[in-house]
């Protein structure tokens, strides 16, 4: 594992870790992994854990940026920094023998909404392309009236935890200057354009509609979609990476991330 520092623009200088397989020297795809944790939470160990086992599983590198988070650094902070940083893996991809072809985008929880926010801007700022995007369990609205929040309102992830959430991440959006418009990607416009998708919402979980919405929302745009309800499972299931039921759709995943490498989705 490798420490990078880079700066942004607004003279911040902003950690991004970079996993990769010891004996790897040559060219290689790579994983960008916005991590989760309701916007306000740093980096955690189950993060950097998974953040290997791609690395390890999938023979590639794998970026990690820790943005700053929501509880000093409200929207559009978290998003930009996830952008900026993802602007730079994707302009430094010789010196991190990366091939630039193979960028895909990563995102767990918050982590889903950040990784598919960032595949917007990229599309409405004319930035670097993704190949594809893995959603799991993401955000993806800020707003809007679904019912596994009410069905599983006292689960691993609560209701009462998405509103604070929401609460903390947009306190300050009448006063920010953010270059982009909206906090979440049921939000957008148009979700034509965008690159493939995995979308793995949670069977047990308070976000498994506003998932489940959105993976429909890029299909109806003409995205290709993959979209897996995980059955029996919750909202961070995926911690235990020994589980055999995590395994497995760790494997699904790296399934779907090497088709997109492969250009067969």
């Amino acid at each position: 594992m490798r420490l990078l520092t880079v700066p942004v623009p607004d003279g911040a200088k902003i950690q991004m870790y970079m996993f990769e397989p010891e004996d790897l020297q040559e060219e290689t795809p790579a994983i960008y992994h916005c991590h989760g944790g309701a916007f306000f939470l740093d980096i955690f160990p189950m993060i950097l854990n998974t953040a290997a086992w791609f690395a390890e599983a999938g023979r590639c590198r794998v970026f990690v940026p820790r943005y700053r988070t929501s509880l000093e650094h409200p929207f559009p902070t978290p998003l930009e920094d996830c952008y900026n940083l993802w602007l730079h893996a994707a302009g430094h991809t010789k010196e991190y023998k990366v091939d630039p072809r193979k960028l895909m985008l990563y995102g767990d929880s918050a982590g889903g909404c950040l990784a598919a926010m960032v595949a917007q801007m990229s599309r409405d700022c004319h930035g670097p392309r993704a190949c594809g995007q893995t959603l799991i369990y993401p955000v993806t609205d800020c707003e809007g009236d679904y019912s596994s929040r009410t069905e599983f309102a006292c689960g691993t992830w609560s209701a009462r935890s998405n509103e604070y959430m929401w609460k903390i991440y947009l306190r300050n959006t009448e006063k920010s200057q953010a270059v982009y418009r909206f906090p979440a990607p049921m939000r957008c416009d148009t979700c034509e354009d965008l690159p493939p998708a995995y979308v793995e919402p949670a069977e047990m979980d308070a976000l498994r509609d506003e998932g489940i919405a959105y993976a429909k929302r890029l299909e109806r745009a003409g995205v290709p979609v993959q979209m897996h309800i995980t059955p029996g499972a919750y909202h961070g299931f995926d911690a235990d990476l020994q589980n055999q039921y995590v395994q497995g759709w760790l494997k699904k995943r790296l399934e779907f991330i090497q088709a997109c490498w492969d250009g067969s989705i």
